[in-house]
């Protein structure tokens, strides 16, 4: 008889041992997901930010493109009758707003 508690008891504490290591895997588990979710949303939020910076660059380059191309195209129209001395001023500004266009390759 007393082997027999013995064996039963041995099976009792293995089943509850086995049931404490399944729940703490899967609270391992839980905490593994948790923190690769928390690490998605920095990606994603960082991502976000980098677009929104990127697109107000390019909304400020815009602008100053439209701005230097329209005073390149008012300098041009200028130059229709315009004597030689006008000209020559003309030439200068022309000059001085193509030195701000930024030509990348």
């Amino acid at each position: 008889m007393p082997v027999l508690l013995i064996i039963i008891a041995i099976i009792v504490i293995s089943f509850f041992s086995w049931i404490i290591r399944t729940s703490n895997s899967f609270k391992i588990m839980k905490v593994k997901i948790n923190e690769a979710d928390a690490g998605i949303g920095v990606a994603l939020q960082k991502r976000f930010d980098t677009l929104t910076k990127l697109m107000q660059t390019v909304k400020a380059y815009a602008k100053h493109e439209v701005d230097t191309l329209t005073k390149m195209v008012e300098l041009r129209q200028g130059l229709s009758g315009a004597s030689i001395a006008e000209k020559a001023d003309y030439a200068q500004k022309l000059n001085n707003a193509a030195s701000q266009i930024q030509v990348v390759a």
